[in-house]
């Protein structure tokens, strides 16, 4: 079962609220732009110090200098699902999100760029605000339940300063809280196995 759409029609009334917590009482200056820049899909190379590397199917869609941190650049990358996928974890079509620095690279976060079947990954809106990366995410469940989580990452020093998560139900095509819960997920190292920020607790 595909519950794409219209079912997970996000919405970006929080971006406002998460540049007033990320900065901690100092109103930051809008940056020039609060969306990911959008490039050309282009594949990438596979060496080992690029973050697709010898990966099936993984190409680079999305990249954006980050104006704080000079040499540093958010990537994204869209990895199809193989042509014999079967089961609804099979078939997401991953998004993962890269500090690509001088230094090495961090894996942020990933998700689907849909969700396919109850229960299952699905997609995340993402979003630079000076040097915080503001994530959030909504996950459609059985029995018209859900689970949604905000979390702020400082890219300066990769740790996330924010991560609430909450479950509830779902009405009129949209997760409603049920309440505030101690839902916070550890966090990973960064490495393509172990997002920083983990969307999907399964």
């Amino acid at each position: 079962m595909h519950v794409c759409a219209p079912g997970l029609k996000l919405h970006l009334r929080w971006a406002a609220a998460v540049s007033l917590t990320c900065c901690r009482g100092t109103p930051p200056s809008p940056p020039p732009s609060t969306e990911m820049a959008q490039t050309e899909p282009a594949p990438i190379s596979g060496r080992s110090s690029e973050p697709c590397g010898r990966r099936p199917r993984c190409v680079l869609s999305n990249r954006q200098p980050l104006e704080g941190l000079p040499g540093a650049e958010l990537v994204q990358l869209s990895l199809t699902h193989a042509p014999d996928a079967r089961t609804d974890e099979e078939h997401c079509d991953r998004r993962e999100y890269w500090l690509v620095r001088a230094s090495g690279n961090t894996l942020l976060t990933a998700d689907c760029a849909a969700q396919y079947g109850a229960n299952s990954q699905g997609p995340a809106e993402v979003m630079v605000v000076g040097i915080h990366l503001a994530v959030r995410y909504v996950e459609f469940q059985e029995s018209d339940r859900c689970e949604l989580m905000e979390a702020t990452i400082n890219l300066s020093n990769l740790q996330i300063e924010r991560q609430e998560r909450a479950v509830g139900s779902v009405s009129h095509d949209t997760c409603h809280a049920d309440g505030p819960q101690p839902l916070v997920s550890p966090g990973g190292d960064g490495s393509p196995d172990r997002p920083l920020l983990v969307l999907h607790r399964g």
